[in-house]
């Protein structure tokens, strides 16, 4: 519980190389909806494209790196608060104000950067890893806890409150203490 060295390559592991369950998909019912996800290492903006598809990337303006999206509200494009510089809901730079100071950068490499992102069954899970493989959920949880799962119908879920408690405690701690069951 307490060694400093192992919690650091627990946290490396567990929470970024590995899938983790994110959101819920009726937290993201609309095109254009946002959700922040910084709960395990580098900050994560998903959003939800125009066709549907949620995408999954830093949440990082690619120009100076300044945090992207700071509330979750429907949006038809996302722009820095500090430069002005404008990305759709796929993550394609689509804006910049004062192009003519940026004559030569090729645009294609600062568009935003993706991390790996699998919606199933009304769950939504992220890999905390630029431009990582793709996440196939039913590996990760197994194929009868998958099978669990999917019986709940967590796809007609929707977010009835959102609350937070901040506390500094080992992860171990909260899940022995609150996740027994």
């Amino acid at each position: 519980y307490t060694d400093a060295q192992r919690f650091a390559k627990e946290k490396r592991v567990l929470f970024q190389e590995r899938p983790v369950l994110a959101a819920f998909s009726g937290d993201l019912l609309n095109p254009g909806d946002t959700f922040l996800f910084d709960e395990v290492g580098p900050p994560i903006l998903l959003v939800r494209n125009k066709t549907g598809q949620v995408n999954a990337f830093l949440n990082m303006c690619t120009h100076r790196a300044a945090k992207l999206v700071t509330e979750c509200t429907r949006k038809n494009r996302m722009s820095c608060r500090f430069h002005g510089w404008t990305f759709d809901l796929d993550g394609k730079l689509v804006g910049v104000p004062g192009a003519e100071g940026f004559v030569g950068i090729d645009r294609e490499k600062r568009n935003l950067i993706p991390v790996p992102v699998s919606e199933w069954h009304g769950l939504i899970f992220v890999r905390a890893v630029p431009n990582g493989a793709p996440i196939d959920v039913e590996e990760h949880l197994g194929k009868d806890f998958a099978r669990e799962l999917a019986h709940l119908e967590l796809a007609k879920a929707r977010p009835m409150k959102t609350s937070r408690i901040d506390v500094k405690s080992n992860w171990k701690y909260a899940m022995d203490t609150y996740g027994e069951g």
